[in-house]
């Protein structure tokens, strides 16, 4: 999705239930390197297959995360929150859930 005008670029999907990083590893999608790719903690690993990916810093087990990476995981959650509202409006409108009959540039224009 492009954060600026909000435009979803690219969508996958698969009958069943999938976690979407496994979406993402079976359908070997190829980002371009200069994409810069704002995921959350279910992404543990991306950067093995997308070096420009951003992930929230897990805390160890046992210990606790320093200042500094608190403050990294907050800038990124901060920017990854518009992704996370057009997911959230998306599902409003079911259009992740089911199958439409509409094409997508349709659905997008509803919204």
């Amino acid at each position: 999705m492009n954060q600026s005008t909000q435009e979803i670029i690219c969508t996958a999907y698969a009958k069943g239930k999938r976690h979407d990083f496994q979406l993402f590893k079976d359908t070997k999608l190829k980002f371009n390197s200069e994409i810069e790719c704002l995921a959350d903690k279910g992404y543990q690993g991306r950067k093995r297959l997308h070096a420009n990916s951003r992930t929230p810093q897990k805390k160890p087990r046992g210990g606790v995360l320093h200042s500094q990476q608190k403050r990294r995981n907050r800038q990124l959650a901060q920017q990854r929150v518009v992704g996370e509202q057009v997911n959230y409006r998306l599902k409003i409108f079911r259009i992740l859930s089911e199958r439409s009959a509409q094409s997508a540039a349709k659905i997008w224009f509803t919204i």
